[in-house]
């Protein structure tokens, strides 16, 4: 999928608009390559290698959008909506797996992140 999304990135001016919201200032390519490029450093930092799984706990949104994006083109996602129900959530971990790791003080300690980023 790295692959993918890259070459998808690339065929776009970095000043174009790739994700955003009404009302809301939008990510441009430029600024969405280089978030993969500061993610892919940071998860390869905490020691998450790309079959290893990166739970991302964003309701739906650009955030997410972005967090979603950025970690596939590093690491196995798994994308989890905080509106799910308490009593799906550890089925929903199970079926996932996603690896303990420090990932979440690692990009508290990025300031180049923006915190909304990744969970």
């Amino acid at each position: 999928m790295a692959h993918t999304l890259k070459s998808l990135f690339a065929k776009h001016p970095d000043n174009a608009p790739a994700i955003g919201a009404p009302g809301r200032e939008w990510m441009t390519y430029g600024e969405l390559k280089s978030l993969s490029q500061d993610v892919r450093k940071i998860l390869r930092s905490a020691g998450i290698g790309a079959t290893e799984r990166v739970a991302i706990v964003l309701p739906n949104g650009p955030e997410m959008a972005a967090a979603f994006v950025t970690v596939a083109q590093s690491a196995t996602t798994a994308p989890l909506n905080p509106a799910y129900k308490k009593k799906n959530s550890p089925f929903i971990l199970k079926i996932s797996r996603p690896e303990p790791s420090s990932l979440k003080q690692a990009i508290r300690d990025r300031r180049a992140l923006p915190r909304s980023a990744l969970i």
